[in-house]
């Protein structure tokens, strides 16, 4: 039973492992997060397993043993925990990451709004000055059109005062 017990907890660490080597590809592949959540679950469901085989193993070894054996799963342990923290830090990365870049998005488009409103008032701006302009112009040439008139019944207007 004992050697039974040590093939099926070899089995579990074999499959951990592989386990374990999916979430590290996943990490530095850069998969995303839906596939580090989902290779972690995968994980967690082997440790799971690994530690339950393990514990049956326990079982069947004479007292002795069972402090040496700790050694074991103490390892599988350790590099549970180092993937785990990898994935945890691999998503608050994504999460962080996918935060500046919505916030970029949002600052380029209040910059681009900003951009049509500054636009709209240049625009704006320039269709006054040139009504402005067309205003002056308008009572400029009728300024000097009445100075004209004036000019030609002013000499006009003196001859007949100086005859009277």
């Amino acid at each position: 039973m004992a050697e039974e017990a040590t093939k099926i907890r070899a089995t579990a660490k074999s499959r951990f492992a592989r386990k374990r080597k999916e979430l590290l590809k996943s990490v530095t592949e850069n998969k995303g997060i839906d596939t580090v959540k989902r290779t972690f679950a995968e994980l967690n469901e082997a440790w799971n397993l690994v530690e339950g085989k393990h514990d049956i193993y326990t079982i069947h070894l004479p007292e002795e043993e069972v402090e040496q054996s700790e050694a074991w799963i103490n390892e599988l342990q350790k590099w549970y925990s180092e993937a785990a923290a990898m994935q945890a830090q691999y998503v608050n990365d994504q999460i962080q990451l996918e935060k500046k870049q919505r916030e970029e998005i949002n600052r380029q488009e209040i910059i681009r709004i900003e951009q049509e409103k500054f636009q709209r008032l240049s625009e704006q701006m320039n269709m006054r000055k040139k009504s402005m302009e067309t205003i002056f112009e308008t009572l400029s040439n009728d300024a000097q059109n009445l100075m004209e008139s004036k000019a030609k019944t002013l000499p006009q207007l003196c001859a007949k005062r100086l005859k009277n």
